[in-house]
């Protein structure tokens, strides 16, 4: 069970560090220093050092600490939170987890489930849950004794009322904030941000079948895919971050909500509107 849905989970909430190369024929190419879409206008965007008003962290888990993990659409500001109140965490947790329940899926119900779960590795055990839209958790509560899937996967919202408090408090202190499709409207330019670097469209056709495309997508379960930040300017004024994926997956996400827009050589069509050619490597450093 444990590496099942850890697989799943690590899939669906995951956090992609990637890089970019490619041509810029028909784009205009520009540094992050000289153009007016500049770094302090991206508010937490390509950040090499974690997000530190929320806390935020990479790295492993420290030894007996609950912590939140999310996949922000800013892919270089981490992607973990430790909660101070480690011993209200830990409580609750053991609370919720002495009303274990087994329950089977046909698919499991993603799409009902909030994009983040917290993790705890504990006197042997490690527990690993989400939390449900309805206030219940789906997840795991692993002994090292060979459970078998569907197996004390599942918490009831009466048995959890403590638990789902915490997670949505840890949800509005993320500033978790998802955008939907049908929020892509009204777009008059796209500004893909790789690293040090931007990529710029805003010939109105190309605008509007990037446009078209993207609010297309269909939500979808987590990848594997690498992702870098979509900034899309509408008519207003105003701005939409998503991240999108740059290796050939047609793909975006926003705060770890996923869709698909298309078959992957949609992908391909849509980058060459910025002169890229898929796939898009970055050097790390």
């Amino acid at each position: 069970m444990r590496k099942v849905f850890a697989v799943i989970m690590s899939a669906i909430l995951c956090v992609s560090m990637c890089s970019c190369a490619g041509s810029t024929a028909g784009t205009k190419e520009q540094t992050q220093e000289n153009t007016t879409a500049s770094s302090t206008s991206l508010p937490f965007q390509d950040s090499n050092t974690p997000d530190s008003r929320r806390n935020l962290r990479t790295g492993d888990i420290p030894d007996n600490t609950v912590a939140v993990i999310f996949t922000p659409t800013q892919p270089r500001i981490g992607n973990m939170y430790i909660p101070e109140n480690q011993d209200d965490w830990k409580k609750a947790i053991s609370v919720a987890t002495g009303h274990l329940k087994d329950k089977k899926y046909d698919v499991y119900p993603w799409a009902d489930m909030k994009p983040i779960y917290f993790q705890w590795t504990h006197d042997g055990i490690t527990d690993t849950w989400t939390l449900g839209n309805d206030g219940s958790f789906l997840g795991e509560h692993q002994t090292g004794s060979g459970d078998d899937l569907f197996k004390n996967n599942y918490i009831a919202p009466e048995d959890a009322a403590e638990l789902a408090k915490l997670m949505n408090q840890a949800y509005e202190h993320l500033e978790i904030n998802p955008v939907e499709p049908g929020q892509i409207n009204d777009i008059s330019k796209a500004e893909l941000i790789v690293k040090d670097k931007s990529y710029v469209i805003e010939d109105p056709d190309s605008v509007r079948k990037l446009e078209e495309v993207l609010k297309s997508g269909k939500r979808q379960t987590g990848t594997g895919c690498s992702f870098e930040v979509l900034r899309l300017y509408r008519k207003d004024g105003s701005k939409i971050d998503i991240a999108i994926a740059t290796d050939g997956c047609a793909v975006w996400h926003s705060d770890g909500i996923y869709y698909k827009y298309g078959e992957n050589g949609k992908a391909e069509e849509i980058f060459k509107l910025f002169g890229i050619d898929l796939p898009v490597i970055v050097p790390t450093d």
